[in-house]
């Protein structure tokens, strides 16, 4: 699966079934320097299963029942 490495997509993509996610850094952001840089944060959290956290009502956890995907990162 690809997906922008940004937090509420990567929960959909981390807690499926999913063997690999490509963080695609190149087609699926504006390249400025604040998105790319955050981008790196949030993979880095979530390989430390460290990115759980709340926007307005909803939580965001990772599911703790699973191995998490390979994760790719395509930088051009």
């Amino acid at each position: 699966m690809v997906l922008v490495p940004h937090k509420p997509q990567q929960y959909s993509v981390l807690n499926s079934n999913v063997y690999a996610y490509m963080a695609d850094f190149e087609d699926s952001l504006t390249p400025t320097w604040n998105n790319v840089l955050q981008g790196q944060v949030n993979l880095f959290d979530a390989v430390r299963r460290q990115i759980d956290f709340t926007l307005g009502a909803k939580e965001y956890k990772l599911r703790t029942d699973r191995k998490l995907p390979t994760l790719i990162c395509l930088t051009h």
